[in-house]
């Protein structure tokens, strides 16, 4: 995993025909586990947080420290657009 590592809710998932239930963390925008390398996200208010790279499009992360996912990045120039506006 690239990035730090935290600490995410998890969702309980039960089988009824087995009377079971287990504990299944979900990341990215595909909603899967934690599997294979991952980006986190600078922003600590991301919906996701972290990332897998294949679900980028990517080979391997970026050098800097620094990373915003598509999500957080649109709402950045967002924010930045409606500054500008009311300036």
């Amino acid at each position: 995993m690239l990035g730090k590592f935290y600490s995410r809710p998890t969702s309980t998932v039960t089988n009824e025909s087995q009377g079971t239930s287990t504990v299944e963390e979900t990341f990215c925008i595909c909603e899967g586990p934690e599997d294979g390398p991952m980006l986190l996200c600078s922003n600590e208010h991301c919906k996701y947080k972290l990332f897998h790279l294949e679900c980028l499009n990517l080979k391997k992360g970026p050098k800097r420290r620094k990373w915003y996912c598509p999500d957080c990045t649109a709402s950045k120039e967002q924010v930045k657009m409606q500054k500008k506006k009311h300036n």
